[in-house]
């Protein structure tokens, strides 16, 4: 019935284009008494898919039932509120199976697919609640990881840090002494070794300005042990120190003792 309540209206709207009155009256008095049966027509249609659909829905054929309920027509309200009812909980059975698969990925720490297989659920149906949930729980738990791991992560480099500062010496004495006793190439090879790390000598001043703090830890020594490069020392700290006062510095290998030269420190702080 509707598809020649169709046929008749397209006719119609030619016969119009043409300017053929008559005929056009004709056809729509045709189509005058053809809607009230093509209504009726439509309405039983809809009625049948629904009941159809139902049938279906109680043998779990989910797929057909679907595509019957789509069919029920939005003007008849008696089917079509109750076709979007079960549409509804069909598209939710459906989604409950990929949230089921999230749900044991998530368990597994495998949260990229348990995101994956949520994104399925939404797309089948968009408002289900537990899809919803579940994948803010999953949201969130990501971003509780990521910062467990940042907040690891800066621990350990900190630490690392830590121990780079930790001095690999704090007697000159006992360093020199060995380090003396080495041939050239082996002072050069055991000086890639230290370059960079830190250490904690005591000893003299013997010389001080606002670049640099020279001090001699050894009887033997006659100009001076170690300089410190004063770059990270405060202005006021360097205008107190005397020749010939006790000093403690920390401070990181820079260069290394030659024929006529100290060992060089620099990131230097003054312990006392």
């Amino acid at each position: 019935m509707m598809a020649l309540y169709g046929f008749v209206g397209l006719i119609w709207i030619i016969t119009l284009f043409k300017r053929q009155w008559k005929v056009a009256g004709i056809l729509f008095v045709i189509i005058l008494i053809l809607t009230p049966l093509a209504t009726k027509s439509e309405a039983k249609e809809s009625a049948k898919n629904y009941e159809q659909a139902m049938e279906l829905i109680k043998n779990e054929d989910y797929d057909k039932a679907e595509e019957l309920l789509k069919k029920v027509k939005k003007e008849y309200s008696d089917y079509y509120n109750p076709a979007q009812e079960e549409l509804k909980k069909i598209r939710d059975k459906k989604a409950e199976t990929y949230v089921l698969s999230a749900e044991n990925k998530f368990n597994n720490s495998d949260y990229d697919g348990a995101k994956s297989d949520l994104a399925e659920a939404l797309n089948i149906s968009g408002d289900y609640q537990r899809a919803s949930d579940l994948l803010n729980k999953v949201n969130e738990t990501v971003q509780a990881d990521a910062k467990v791991k940042q907040d690891l992560a800066e621990q350990e480099k900190k630490k690392a840090e830590e121990e780079a500062k930790q001095p690999i010496s704090t007697d000159f004495r006992n360093f020199e002494v060995p380090y003396s006793k080495m041939t050239d190439l082996q002072k050069d090879d055991y000086y890639k070794t230290i370059k960079g790390k830190y250490v904690q000598w005591s000893g003299n001043v013997v010389d001080v300005d606002k670049h640099t703090i020279g001090v001699i830890c050894l009887d033997s020594t006659l100009t001076m042990d170690f300089v410190a490069i004063a770059d990270n020392i405060d202005t006021e700290q360097l205008k107190s120190i005397q020749k010939g006062s006790k000093i403690t510095i920390k401070g990181k290998i820079s260069q290394q003792e030659g024929s006529a030269l100290p060992w060089s420190l620099n990131d230097c702080t003054i312990i006392q």
